[in-house]
């Protein structure tokens, strides 16, 4: 069953195992973009939440149109959550009612290596963690383009549409926060 054919048979037949085979495999995706955007556990745990009731929402509402993939469709939904949570946050922090997030809030996981060393495991999780502060460094345009294509492994067009930006804009992005991050490694080596 394909996601036209899933949309189509929890709308008219309310059959869950549909919804559920359509968003599924989106979830793990979907939480791991909301913690690169965020930072922070319990905010992403709470946009990915909501980003699946907008689009449960939308679909039974029949808002959803098959226009390009329901892949985009659904992180775009997740794109708008997280910018509308960091535009809260500083709204907060702008008024002093949010306090800086402490390191076991932050989660970046590198994925497993073969066997290190105590020694290079060491350096590694030093060069990770030196690599998470760049990133969470970057403004919210760039850091969305680097967790889209990096860690979900989104080709450019479709980070394009997920963020409806055009295609040169967000090269230009990607392009830019790799400089950022590059002078920035550099500037703490």
């Amino acid at each position: 069953m394909n996601d036209d054919e899933r949309i189509e048979a929890w709308r008219s037949r309310g059959n869950g195992a549909a919804l559920q085979g359509l968003l599924e495999p989106h979830e793990a995706g979907i939480f791991a973009f909301m913690m690169r955007m965020l930072c922070q556990r319990q905010d992403a745990e709470d946009a990915t939440q909501l980003a699946f009731s907008k689009a449960v929402a939308a679909i039974g509402e029949g808002r959803y149109q098959a226009r390009g993939s329901f892949k985009s469709w659904l992180f775009q939904i997740a794109c708008n959550e997280a910018r509308g949570l960091l535009r809260k946050r500083k709204r907060r922090s702008e008024v002093g009612l949010e306090g800086g997030m402490g390191e076991e809030q932050r989660s970046w996981d590198p994925p497993d290596m073969q066997s290190l060393t105590p020694m290079d495991e060491l350096v590694r999780g030093e060069r990770v963690a030196a690599l998470k502060a760049a990133v969470e460094r970057l403004p919210q345009a760039e850091r969305e383009v680097v967790a889209l294509r990096l860690q979900l492994d989104c080709t450019f067009a479709e980070i394009a549409e997920i963020t409806a930006t055009p295609l040169g804009t967000v090269l230009g992005r990607m392009r830019n926060a790799t400089r950022r991050l590059r002078r920035d490694l550099e500037n703490r080596q």
